[in-house]
């Protein structure tokens, strides 16, 4: 039985958090909460956000230096880029934080007066907003006596009309659809809305409104602002969701058996998929498009290739996911026409093209194709004469032997037809722990309470000599299956950060550690950071794999995006991702719970690590495999954080993630993910 990804939680890994900035009395829990949400989910400046966090206390609140400080201790050194950039940005989060069901599930009751005053359905401007469906909000049926039910209440507010656009918006269109969304909130608070209104004189009243409900309602979970730490086990485990064997949940060449995944008839996917809701039978594909199937079934032009193999008009087809019709002839047709359209010109181009999942046409050729095993190697054969990469991975790390193996054959009858090719490249991990050519083994870890736990500073001292034989053999890895690249992404580097890994020292007031004592500097230091630069560029250039797979199913940047500091230099640590990427690291690969380097950062709290990803092509879209999107995973850390620097710090992932930059959405269906580009 495999174990689950065992990537560190926020709280055992990265730097040691400082001690609180500014005044003890004045930055409470909930204090630094407010500003936190404020900062990255608003536009207003950091001095109007002190005088709301502190309204009951404006005269003895803190100053602005105070606050910049306590900024910096939660979101870390430059947090600036992660404050919207314009009301559209703004609104944007806040509709998608709107469509959280875990952080709108504690707010219930009634809209107040003052709120149904803007909300009437005759103020909201839908014409110079945004598209509401833009945002993923059901749209806005007017209430048939609405207009009466002003008069009853004595509201005479003029409607908001507005010839700016969405970006520029001065009279808080792009709030529109958060407002709708909570207007069943409740609002029983002691600061009323007149009081935001006075001090937010010169915002319009939906802005008001919305900053209203994001201080008063949007506020942390019922165990975070009781100061207590949940168990992560119970929202989401520290090693990532539940992981599924093999098929996590449906990739594209799923959709190549469209008409087979019917809501209402049984279900062609694994139980644990369909037990999650997270198959094609229960994912809305009205909107996936493909030449030669229909949901009914195969479509004309998918009868006349399945029979008579495709025409030079068939090459440049594609369906929504990138399948080709290479990947359909796999699929659906006769082993004997793969073999006569693999030499043909017309197919030639198509050989090792890939759909969004990574899949080559071996992927998903058709499990009878595999029965006989003689015949199936001379089709490998024929494929690698004519150019066809039998290496290529798909997401998992699953070449066509991984998949010989899931199709039943033995680790020696695998052997057997990879024979006639060459390299170790066979013999590669994929997520999941398999190995084409041998058996199967348990790599669950001994958790029981007789486990030698090895020293610390032993442990990091193995890690330290696995780089060093990295450098002189790149295929050389650990007990637990880590090469070179995983190693340096724990690894620590400096003695203070050891000291204060193993209790030995208090953590620094500075973060930094103090940069004359170059024994008290620490790994999130840029001098440290530095290092770890050029030993990963070292380990890169001497052939270390930036795609291996440990046996807990995490590539290398997988590893750095749960591990980089980003509490002192903001610059080296996205460095060193770029660098990995430049060098043939998959953004797009997942671990065996379904999760891309992206979830991972996102699962802790990596802001930078968030955003370089994205700045390199990763999907916002993707699901893990439970389904969850990656602002889902930012709720559920939120619901299980403790300190406030950890609730910042998701939140933030969170926001600039459903910003006009990330533009993640809440419930991304199975076209979000794997739709084309």
């Amino acid at each position: 039985m495999s174990h689950q990804p065992s990537l560190p939680s926020p709280a055992e890994a990265g730097s040691p958090s400082a001690a609180s900035a500014g005044r003890p009395s004045l930055w409470t829990r909930s204090a630094e909460r407010k500003l936190a949400r404020l900062y990255v989910y608003t536009t207003l400046p950091l001095e109007t956000i002190v005088k709301l966090v502190h309204s009951r206390q404006r005269e003895a609140g803190p100053g602005i230096d105070s606050a910049n400080r306590k900024l910096r201790s939660l979101l870390d050194k430059e947090p600036r880029w992660l404050h919207p950039r314009n009301e559209s940005d703004m609104g944007r989060r806040l509709t998608e934080l709107s469509n959280s069901p875990t952080r709108t599930a504690a707010a219930d009751g009634s809209p107040t007066a003052d709120e149904y005053m803007f909300l009437s359905p005759f103020d909201i401007p839908l014409q110079s907003s945004a598209s509401p469906m833009s945002f993923r909000s059901e749209p806005f049926e007017p209430i048939a006596h609405s207009s009466d039910w002003q008069h009853h209440r004595g509201i005479s507010q003029p409607p908001f009309r507005s010839s700016a656009s969405p970006g520029n918006a001065t009279d808080g269109a792009a709030f529109v659809p958060f407002l709708r969304q909570t207007t069943y909130l409740s609002t029983s608070t002691a600061c009323t809305t007149g009081s935001f209104r006075q001090m937010l004189p010169q915002y319009s009243e939906p802005y008001v409104l919305a900053v209203k409900r994001l201080v008063k309602r949007f506020t942390a979970p019922i165990m975070a602002r009781a100061g207590l730490r949940s168990d992560p086990e119970m929202v989401a485990p520290a090693s990532g969701p539940h992981t599924f064997f093999c098929d996590a949940h449906p990739l594209p060449g799923h959709l190549l058996y469209r008409d087979m995944f019917i809501p209402g008839c049984p279900c062609h996917s694994l139980p644990g998929s369909h037990r999650w809701h997270h198959c094609v039978c229960r994912d809305r594909i009205d909107n996936f498009v493909s030449p030669w199937i229909a949901p009914d079934g195969m479509t004309a032009v998918g009868h006349r290739i399945r029979d008579s193999g495709p025409t030079r008009l068939d090459v440049s087809a594609r369906d929504s996911v990138g399948n080709t019709v290479m990947h359909f002839v796999a699929a659906r047709g006769r082993l004997e026409l793969l073999f006569r359209i693999l030499p043909s010109s017309p197919c030639g181009p198509l050989l090792n093209e890939r759909n969004t999942g990574g899949q080559s046409f071996l992927h998903v050729i058709s499990r009878s194709h595999m029965r006989d095993v003689a015949q199936f190697q001379r089709l490998l054969l024929l494929a690698s004469r004519h150019g066809v990469d039998v290496y290529a991975p798909d997401v998992y790390g699953r070449t066509i032997f991984h998949v010989l193996r899931l199709a039943g054959h033995s680790p020696d009858t695998v052997a057997r037809i990879a024979s006639q090719f060459h390299g170790e490249i066979v013999d590669r991990r994929d997520a999941f722990g398999l190995v084409p050519t041998a058996d199967p083994m348990d790599f669950e870890p001994d958790s029981s309470p007789d486990a030698i736990q090895e020293p610390e500073l032993a442990i990091e001292t193995q890690r330290l000599a696995m780089i060093g034989l990295a450098l002189e053999n790149p295929w050389v890895q650990d007990a637990e299956g880590r090469n070179g690249l995983h190693c340096l992404a724990v690894a620590i580097l400096s003695p203070a950060s050891l000291a204060l890994k193993c209790g030995l020292t208090p953590a620094p007031e500075d973060r930094r550690g103090n940069r004359h004592d170059p024994s008290q500097v620490i790994d999130s230091s840029s001098a440290r950071l530095e290092a770890r630069y050029e030993l990963a560029k070292g380990l890169l250039e001497a052939g270390v794999d930036p795609n291996q797979y440990d046996l807990a199913g995490n590539t290398p940047i997988m590893a750095f995006a749960a591990e980089l500091p980003e509490d002192d230099d903001y610059k080296i640590g996205p460095n060193i991702l770029a660098l990995l990427i430049e060098h043939g690291a998959r953004v797009d690969a997942r671990n065996r719970a379904g999760e891309t380097a992206l979830h991972v950062a996102v699962r802790h709290g990596r802001k930078l690590a968030t955003r370089t990803l994205i700045h390199n092509k990763a999907s916002v879209h993707v699901r893990d495999a439970r389904g969850r999107s990656l602002l889902e995973v930012a709720d559920a850390m939120t619901e299980a954080c403790g300190s406030g620097s950890e609730y910042a710090h998701y939140e933030a992932c969170r926001a600039w993630l459903s910003g006009d930059m990330g533009k993640a959405v809440q419930k991304p269906e199975l076209l979000d993910e794997w739709s084309r580009l």
